[in-house]
């Protein structure tokens, strides 16, 4: 399938930076929903601030628009985010390993 056929461009005005914007959507974002106008949300601004939500109906076309812009504290707690981290870390340490003995075994095996 062509790129113009899985995506479609819509345009919304940002109440909170009083832009016009461009999102691309898969075509097929409207499809079996339970209801409609449906929300997408997703982060835009320049550091990623600004949680917008776009209202948008069975045709694809924006009905309206939300934008909140975050704090810090907004989305996770510093303990929560430590949490994460702490985590991502450990399965990047155990990667590395599996990594360095997958590359052992080729190795061995003359690979």
């Amino acid at each position: 399938m062509s790129q113009e056929k899985e995506f479609v461009e819509k345009v919304y005005n940002c109440p909170h930076c009083k832009k016009i914007h461009a999102v691309k959507l898969p075509s097929n974002i409207a499809e079996n929903r339970e209801s409609y106008p449906f929300r997408h949300v997703f982060l835009h601004g320049e550091l990623k601030e600004l949680l917008t939500t776009l209202y948008i109906d069975k045709n694809l076309q924006i009905r309206g628009v939300e934008v909140h812009h975050l704090q810090d504290s907004d989305i996770f707690s510093k303990e929560y985010a430590d949490q994460m981290i702490n985590k991502l870390m450990d399965l990047i340490l155990t990667l590395q390993k599996e990594n360095e003995h997958l590359r052992e075994q080729l190795s061995n095996l003359g690979v």
